[in-house]
């Protein structure tokens, strides 16, 4: 399984927030799942690896993948076959946290709805990106 984690790392609250529980959670399930955290972008960290919670996880039970490249980069490189969690050994399912994540992925994915927009515009092209994924 793979989790979007960049906003783990830059957002004390919200999505980041939902992101460390989630694995949080995870790592300490007996019949824990092998993880792959998933950070993509230039962000700074400004969460400290202490509060992520990942020192409770067994050895080996998860890899992170950070990618520093921008994020439309990521994007056509998804569309040419080579999204981020390929390359880093594939999975057999993605939890996004971020409707407009630049990560396009081919396995299945569950999406996180923190929020919706309040504008009709708004929420229908947001209707329409998740229709694509």
């Amino acid at each position: 399984m793979a989790v979007e984690y960049g906003p783990a790392r830059t957002h004390a609250p919200g999505v980041g927030r939902y992101a460390r529980e989630l694995v949080r959670a995870l790592v300490r399930r007996r019949d824990a799942p092998r993880l792959l955290l998933l950070e993509t972008g230039r962000a700074p960290r400004a969460v400290p690896e202490s509060a992520l919670g990942l020192a409770a996880a067994p050895a080996g039970l998860v890899t992170c993948v950070r990618s520093r490249l921008p994020e439309r980069a990521l994007a056509a490189l998804a569309r040419l076959g080579q999204p981020l969690e390929r390359r880093a050994g594939g999975c057999d399912l993605v939890q996004r946290v971020r409707a407009f994540a630049p990560c396009v992925v081919r396995a299945p994915a569950v999406l996180t709805l923190s929020e919706l927009p309040r504008q009709a515009a708004a929420r229908g092209a947001l209707a329409r990106t998740l229709d694509g994924l």
